[in-house]
């Protein structure tokens, strides 16, 4: 009796298993450039496309591994400036192929091979450690629009945008300029009193969390990170004017506009794009 117990639980294992991989097929189609697709909305307008005379198309996109974590994002990444060309090397790029015959406003959703994704995308042939186990990447996109050619961004359309974000965050001017300190800051939560000192004479352990201002994480302090107040290059301009509004046992939520963080040029890695203000959770232990 158990001998056939057990046959019977590995054949509905067996089921299972078959009906949620041909469940996944039907989900998803197959593209003949190598890769899966599924519409997610679509126009039912009549379109054009992307053509010689129209070759470039903006999209925004989110990038996740296998689990749904999200890695890189077009909004965040490159302040919503993501364009392809089908005249130019992207023509081979498996997201420009999504984007054959689909119209402005369509969006869907790509699994695309892990090491042709990094290879056509970041133009390298390195897996990221944070995908090391998938066999995908998981890409959600919208095409925003034909173009002729990609609009020339200039720095101040980079400082009007930080502006806006900042704005939208708050929701109002009275209440963004209502949080706003004289060096720039906007405080999100502080403590009850805040009195401004100079903690130079010792070490702290210091716990912070970065995020974009759509909630995406972006930094984390070290496990029981030591910092001696007012070391310079240790830490962001904006996180060492806080520490000194706060006691030991406090902590802060801020934003940090882009001259008090990684400024107009954004950061060596490329991770945080020019003048993006930032969001910072902030604890002194």
């Amino acid at each position: 009796m158990k001998l056939k117990f057990y046959q019977i639980s590995l054949v509905l294992i067996i089921l299972v298993f078959v009906s949620c991989n041909n469940q996944t097929k039907q989900t998803y189609t197959h593209h003949a450039s190598n890769f899966w697709y599924k519409l997610l909305a679509f126009s039912t307008d009549t379109c054009s496309s992307m053509t010689s005379v129209i070759p470039y198309v903006h999209l925004n996109a989110v990038f996740k591994t296998q689990n749904d974590s999200v890695f890189y994002d077009t909004y965040n990444n490159l302040n919503s400036q993501f364009f392809l060309n089908v005249n130019s090397l992207d023509s081979n790029n498996l997201i420009l192929k999504a984007c054959e015959g689909k119209c402005i406003g369509d969006s869907m959703e790509l699994l695309i091979p892990v090491s042709i994704f990094f290879n056509q995308n970041f133009n390298s042939n390195q897996i990221p450690f944070f995908s090391f186990n998938d066999s995908i990447v998981k890409v959600q996109m919208g095409i925003n629009d034909y173009l002729h050619a990609p609009p020339n961004i200039t720095k101040v359309d980079l400082e009007i945008l930080e502006k806006k974000r900042i704005l939208n965050y708050f929701g109002d001017s009275t209440s963004m300029n209502s949080c706003k300190l004289e060096e720039g800051i906007f405080w999100i939560s502080k403590p009850s009193k805040l009195w401004k000192s100079e903690m130079t004479d010792s070490t702290i352990v210091l716990h912070y969390k970065g995020y974009f201002l759509n909630g995406r994480p972006m930094d984390e302090s070290p496990v029981d990170f030591k910092y001696k107040p007012g070391t310079p290059d240790q830490l962001l301009k904006g996180l060492n004017i806080v520490i000194n509004y706060l006691k030991r046992g406090e902590n802060a939520k801020i934003i940090l506009p882009s001259h008090l963080a990684f400024g107009e040029l954004g950061s060596r890695d490329l991770k945080i794009p020019p003048c993006t203000p930032l969001l910072y959770e902030i604890t002194i232990k």
